[in-house]
């Protein structure tokens, strides 16, 4: 299987619909991502917490906001 390069402009729709649980059982957003904590920086225990948890929302937040400079990014660079 190929790796998605770094500078790929896919969206992974993967933190809206799944919970990826390592054998540590720690929870993820997704296979290339890093656990989620919670605003006390601990791992979250329970799916529920995790769905519904600070951690998750600010993950979702991010991955807009970084999905929207791109589209601007994109924009600038095709009009140079």
């Amino acid at each position: 299987m190929e790796k998605i390069p770094k500078n790929h402009s896919t969206f992974c729709v993967a933190p809206w619909v799944e919970v990826m649980l390592s054998t540590e059982s720690l929870l993820f957003p997704c296979c290339i991502s890093q656990p989620i904590k919670d605003e006390k920086g601990k791992p979250y225990n329970l799916v529920e917490d995790y769905w519904n948890g600070y951690g998750l929302k600010e993950v979702k937040k991010n991955y807009w906001l970084v999905q929207k400079l791109r589209n601007v990014i994109g924009a600038i660079m095709m009009n140079l």
